[in-house]
């Protein structure tokens, strides 16, 4: 058992991706060592994780790990690809290195290996090389969901949205049943106030888990921008009070209380939300508080 403890990838980290080196006797060299080792092939089922407990995430569980840890869960796997995005996770960069190098052959044509190869990557903030594995796994699949997905993180993380929608709605049309791309689409529609396509997507993870926080904080955002709060608290007020002090979340649900007449709830509500989390909602945070006094 893995317990998570960090959140989101190698041509260069080939060749240096561990300083031993290992003693070889000529003696010992058989035929056997110059063949070249078996591809495992693709398979469509190892996209999805197993084993992934945490009920607080359960609309996207089973294709990624990074709100796992977030919200209290583990998750365990024996499977190669999964382990080396897990140490990335964790930012045992060196351990990943050590799995990528003993597996890049086998997973030569694999594009789920180059993605996480690209994941690796992207959280050791290395734009240019994460972007060449993602591209790399599209040279296998050029519809491979999990890639244009994670492109569209990567577009995102640097400032480049309207590149970052165009990937996510082709990994959706790639394969219309992935969540992960609707879900960083919703929230790329919110970032601008587009509420009604951000509910358009997220109605769909809606109808697959009930009690995913991220997604009830998004349908309550949307809501609330639609200028409805009453409704907004509607799914508010399924998310268990535990999670109000993140800011994304408790402003949110605070204001939407505020609108809705239940001041008292508001206060209570801002009250518990965690400000050192606040980075890029201070100025939200000193509106709430003047409109609360």
């Amino acid at each position: 058992m893995i317990k998570l403890n960090t959140l989101l990838a190698l041509l260069f980290l080939f060749s240096c991706a561990s300083n031993s080196k290992k003693d070889v006797d000529v003696d010992d060299i058989t035929d056997a060592d110059f063949k070249k080792k078996k591809a495992v092939a693709y398979n469509a089922n190892r996209d999805y994780f197993k084993g992934v407990n945490s009920k607080f995430s359960s609309a996207l569980n089973d294709e990624g790990i990074q709100r796992v840890e977030k919200f209290g869960g583990d998750v365990e796997s024996k499977d190669v690809i999964t382990k080396i995005i897990i140490a990335c996770y964790e930012k045992e960069f060196e351990d990943a290195q050590e799995l990528i190098r003993e597996n890049q052959e086998s997973y030569r044509s694999n594009p789920a290996f180059w993605n996480q190869v690209g994941t690796c990557y992207l959280l050791q903030k290395e734009r240019r090389k994460a972007l060449l594995f993602y591209n790399k796994a599209l040279e296998f699949d050029t519809n491979y969901a999990p890639a244009l997905n994670n492109l569209g993180v990567l577009y995102r993380k640097f400032g480049e949205d309207q590149k970052a929608e165009i990937a996510f709605k082709r990994a959706i049309k790639g394969n219309n049943f992935a969540k992960t791309p609707r879900f960083n689409l919703a929230q790329l529609y919110l970032t601008y106030g587009l509420y009604k396509f951000a509910l358009k997507e997220l109605f769909v993870l809606d109808r697959v888990s009930k009690g995913d926080v991220d997604v009830l904080a998004g349908m309550g955002t949307a809501h609330l921008m639609s200028g409805n709060p009453k409704l907004a608290l509607r799914y508010f007020n399924k998310i268990e009070s535990e999670f109000y002090e993140n800011p994304y979340i408790g402003l949110n649900a605070s204001f939407a209380n505020f609108l809705a007449g239940k001041k008292e709830v508001a206060r209570n509500i801002y009250g518990d939300i965690d400000t050192d989390k606040l980075g890029a909602l201070k100025d939200y945070y000193k509106m709430l508080k003047r409109k609360l006094e």
